[in-house]
């Protein structure tokens, strides 16, 4: 039984440490991988702790999918694509965006959403293959908008979480590295 739960705490922090890895500030997550590791070798590891470390490492894995998913670069493919252009970007991100989105197991409040994101870039994925902006246009514009819609309820949740107040902005462009605003509060119009 005790090899059994050192086998399991081994797998964790090993999933830990890769998913802490595309994080920026892992410290939390840390101390609690080290309290762990301390707990294993004394008397085993409480229920407690291993909840507390599958929660933040879900919320860490969450954090890592929507950095990815705004990288993919769905602004610009879908800017231009409805546009009447080939959109410049490869599918490389798009690719990377599904696999993170598909590869977590998310709250069950955000998982409806999180479905519709994944088929929304299968179907721009499939569609980018025709290399038509035609074909491309519809499909780039609802995995845009999915995106959005997914990045504001997922950030709107992990913020409950964390305790932070709710945003009140209704489209948020931060980390859309593609993204631009049409206006500067206060700049005047060229």
């Amino acid at each position: 039984m005790f090899r059994r739960v050192l086998i399991v705490i081994g797998a964790l922090l090993l999933l830990g440490g890769v998913i802490a890895a595309g994080c920026t500030d892992t410290g939390e997550l840390e101390d609690r991988i080290a309290a762990l590791e301390q707990a294993g070798t004394e008397d085993g590891v409480s229920a407690e702790d291993l909840a507390a470390l599958q929660e933040q490492m879900q919320r860490t894995s969450m954090i890592a999918a929507l950095q990815t998913l705004s990288s993919a670069g769905l602004h610009d493919i879908d800017e231009q694509a409805n546009a009447g252009e080939v959109p410049e970007a490869g599918t490389g991100g798009i690719e990377a965006a599904l696999i993170a989105i598909a590869g977590i197991q998310w709250p069950d409040e955000l998982q409806g959403t999180a479905t519709e994101v994944q088929t929304a870039l299968e179907a721009l994925l499939e569609a980018m293959a025709s290399e038509d902006p035609k074909v491309i246009g519809p499909p780039a514009a609802a995995a845009h908008e999915a995106q959005h819609d997914f990045d504001h309820e997922a950030k709107a949740h992990l913020r409950e979480l964390a305790g932070l107040p709710a945003e009140e902005e209704e489209h948020d462009t931060v980390g859309d590295a593609s993204a631009t605003p049409t206006a500067v509060p206060g700049a005047a119009a060229d």
